[in-house]
């Protein structure tokens, strides 16, 4: 058993616990498990925001139903702790010899987690996903390895142009996607003009926060509500038409074209 990073806040001390003894009891072989996201950078809501994880495994291939079994039990860690894990396990050389969008040996996130609940046969495995770069990028700036080889060593690719080109892609979805999570792309328009001005790589929290500080008034009390919701349980709405303005400030800074899907 690898020595474990100690997270000291209950309970994601024992969900992450958990997390690493049920992933290395399954895949002996693993390289090293890590944090990235919310949680990383001390802002995660237990109720809203994934737990997100990237597993490096040293080959490119693994028996599926030793992988569902994973899956399964990661599941049940959802369950006993009542919150959302998003999970990607990758091979080693995605890392060192990186091509975007990266390859992947299996994914789980509560998107899929209906499908694997139902269907025995569902598998997301052994496919690319562009979003791979952005969680790179985030593990070697500011990821915390929980178990295994030192990040400074392993994350080692030029992730940094991909992880821009990642960010432009999930920002630039259609309106109608937009619209039905607004607080979400209110806050990850923050942290895209975060980045964008400052080069930080931050979470949607700590780029709505910047917001405060760095645009217009006209968009401040959009954001302000954003926070507040993503920070508790209350419920407020987010103004459509502001949300909307907004959105056409933060892709128009950034060069997206609004006629088009994907401009990428």
């Amino acid at each position: 058993m690898m020595e474990m990073y100690q997270y000291q806040q209950k309970p994601y001390n024992l969900i992450l616990s958990d997390l690493c003894h049920v992933i290395n009891d399954v895949i002996p072989d693993t390289i090293g498990i890590y944090l990235h996201g919310s949680l990383a950078m001390n802002c995660h809501n237990l109720k809203k925001s994934d737990i997100d994880i990237i597993v490096v495994f040293g080959a490119d291939l693994k028996l599926k139903s030793e992988l569902r079994f994973l899956i399964e039990q990661i599941m049940n860690i959802e369950s006993k702790y009542d919150t959302s894990i998003e999970i990607s396990i990758v091979s080693k050389g995605s890392l060192s010899n990186f091509i975007h969008p990266s390859r992947f040996i299996i994914h789980y996130s509560k998107l899929h987690r209906e499908r694997y609940l139902n269907d025995p046969d569902y598998f997301c495995g052994w496919d690319v996903d562009p979003d791979l770069a952005a969680h790179f990028y985030m593990i070697q700036q500011r990821g915390v390895a929980l178990c295994g080889q030192q990040i400074i060593s392993l994350f080692i690719g030029e992730y940094e142009k991909a992880y821009w080109n990642s960010v432009l892609s999930d920002i630039s979805c259609d309106f109608d996607e937009a619209i039905e999570n607004k607080v979400y792309y209110v806050l990850n328009y923050c942290r895209t003009l975060m980045y964008k001005d400052e080069g930080k790589v931050g979470s949607k929290l700590e780029g709505g926060l910047w917001a405060l500080d760095h645009l217009e008034i006209k968009f401040k009390s959009l954001v302000g509500s954003a926070i507040r919701v993503y920070k508790s349980e209350i419920q407020e709405e987010i103004d459509l038409t502001e949300f909307k303005k907004f959105r056409e400030y933060v892709l128009t800074l950034c060069g997206i074209n609004l006629g088009e899907k994907n401009p990428i």
